[in-house]
């Protein structure tokens, strides 16, 4: 079995594990042990299974819709070729409803504030332990994050060019995929350079002109290039972050 066969297989997977013991999942589920790429595959569509199952359950039910359902078939005449049953009808209003509800819920873009996305990214700063892939050539780092299919065509600062990279990570930020490039500054310590879709987030800056702010003593520049947006953090301070650009 290989990846998009376990992929085929585990999205019928229930939540709530009533599926693990049952032998047409199991080899798939396997796989999620020991595949990190599957396995995060996996933890997203459970989570929008959960986030799809929480919002539908919010839908208030009316309490008579049975008795009016069943209403609306005794009413109905004779059917004819061209006019399907009411069952059939109502089903396909549903189904409508609930792909027009599933694209409302997955949009990507209009959903996202940015500046929740600089918080995330000030945050994650504060909290960085690690980085996935340690190399200073830009050719592997691109490399590595386009096969994990993160944002790998940034534009990097022309003052950033000269400092050695010291690695990158992907995160992955409300279903979307953010690329994190470090660069090593002055004193020991880093910048961290994050790059997410322009897309997918409203109120982002609109051009190359970097917009600072300090959070929670994390500075951090952002801006906008063509489809990608930026932001550049580090706690080294706002006056060693302008002078970085």
């Amino acid at each position: 079995m290989n990846r998009d066969e376990a992929k085929y297989i585990l999205r019928a997977y229930h939540l709530g594990g009533q599926d693990a013991d049952d032998p047409q999942f199991q080899e798939a589920l396997g796989m999620v042990k020991s595949d990190p790429v599957l396995a995060k595959w996996f933890a997203h569509e459970q989570a929008l299974d959960i986030r799809l199952s929480e919002k539908i359950r919010a839908f208030p039910v009316p309490p008579d819709l049975r008795t009016q359902l069943l209403a609306a078939r005794k009413v109905i005449p004779l059917h004819v070729w061209w006019r399907p049953p009411a069952w059939i009808a109502v089903a396909a209003a549903c189904a409508a409803l609930m792909a027009a509800f599933t694209v409302f819920l997955l949009r990507p873009s209009g959903n996202r504030q940015f500046a929740e996305f600089r918080s995330y990214v000030a945050d994650t700063t504060a909290k960085l332990d690690h980085l996935d892939l340690m190399s200073n050539d830009v050719d592997e780092v691109r490399r590595w994050l386009r096969d994990r299919s993160a944002p790998d065509d940034f534009v990097t600062p022309a003052s950033l060019n000269g400092r050695p990279r010291i690695g990158c990570r992907v995160f992955e930020w409300k279903g979307q995929h953010v690329s994190l490039v470090c660069f090593r500054i002055e004193g020991g310590r880093e910048a961290h350079l994050f790059v997410v879709d322009r897309a997918t987030l409203r109120g982002a800056p609109n051009g190359t002109m970097p917009e600072f702010a300090m959070m929670d003593g994390i500075a951090t520049a952002s801006w906008s290039k063509d489809r990608r947006t930026y932001v550049l953090a580090t706690d080294a301070g706002e006056e060693e972050l302008k002078r970085l650009l």
